[in-house]
């Protein structure tokens, strides 16, 4: 019996990215390996976060930013990135807004340092396109919990997945808030596709991929 062409490992939406691959194409199941999903954002109908939350409403609702269009918008762009996280919040006192804000999104963290931040800031975040923004704002407003295609399409359906996928969650994380992780491994659970799960009780959203302690405190379990 051949192995599997490729493993994949994943953060946030990068841990989302392969769950809508492989339910758009359950081929690929055939030649995937193990998933490894780290705080997934799938579902995102229980998001914590009230900023993350305002915007979502906003970006949802409001036709200016509709009329933006698919590119980059300002906030994104990777213009902003260098003059913004990789310039402003390298200085002392405007580092702590920083800080603030990027708590607010996702959650305190108890392990990253002021030094790490400073050190990761200087290449993220990556620079998206708005109506990447716009698809998730659209995920989280919903009804119901539905991981859909943007502009309201059809829902992927995780029951497709044929490759096995681990699953790890912060129990901090209001991003990828434990109830949607706990909707993501039930549809995955259900049909067999769920390898395993961790959740880290004490981890927020970035220290999955920040924490210079993980390899104990999630990874080494």
């Amino acid at each position: 019996m051949s192995k599997p062409d490729v493993h994949l490992v994943g953060h946030s939406q990068g841990a989302s990215l392969p769950l809508a691959m492989l339910a758009d194409q359950p081929d690929l199941s055939k030649v995937t390996g193990l998933s490894v999903s780290l705080a997934p954002v799938v579902y995102a109908k229980y998001i914590t976060s009230n900023a993350m939350l305002a915007f979502c409403k906003l970006g949802n609702s409001s036709k200016i930013y509709r009329d933006l269009g698919p590119q980059e918008a300002a906030y994104m762009a990777d213009y902003t990135q260098r003059a913004v996280t990789a310039g402003i919040c390298q200085r002392p006192l405007p580092s702590r807004l920083c800080e603030g804000i990027l708590s607010a999104m996702g959650g305190g963290s108890s392990y990253i340092t002021a030094a790490q931040n400073k050190r990761y800031w200087q290449g993220w975040p990556s620079p998206s396109s708005f109506f990447n923004a716009l698809h998730w704002s659209q995920i989280a407003t919903e009804p119901r919990p539905r991981f859909r295609k943007f502009d309201y399409g059809a829902e992927y359906n995780l029951s497709r997945i044929a490759s096995p996928v681990y699953l790890l969650w912060g129990g901090q994380d209001q991003l990828a808030a434990p109830r949607d992780c706990a909707l993501t491994m039930a549809r995955l659970s259900a049909v067999g596709a769920l390898a395993g799960s961790y959740e880290v009780q004490s981890y927020q959203h970035m220290d999955f991929i920040w924490d210079l302690g993980v390899a104990t405190r999630a990874y080494g379990k």
